[in-house]
């Protein structure tokens, strides 16, 4: 059988996202939680896959780094829907 579950609503999705934010790492100001969470329709798995994937792509630019971008945030999220 092929399950099927239900993906979080938008606001959940927000709330996860900003419950996602490594400990050490803060959102630029820019960053929209609640007009990322309707753009992007993920499984809460696939939110923390790309919000490790948002904090690597900020370490590669600087390895001191600890503000994560809109731009980073919004990348890995299309990377992480492939």
């Amino acid at each position: 059988g092929h399950w099927k579950f239900e993906l979080p609503e938008a606001p959940e999705r927000a709330r996860l996202l900003a419950r996602l934010v490594p400990p050490a790492m803060t959102l630029a100001p820019d960053v929209d939680l609640s007009v990322l969470a309707r753009r992007h329709e993920l499984s809460g798995g696939q939110l923390r896959n790309a919000m490790l994937k948002a904090m690597r792509r900020t370490l590669r630019h600087d390895i001191a780094a600890r503000v994560i971008s809109a731009a980073d945030l919004e990348a890995a999220l299309v990377a992480v829907a492939g």
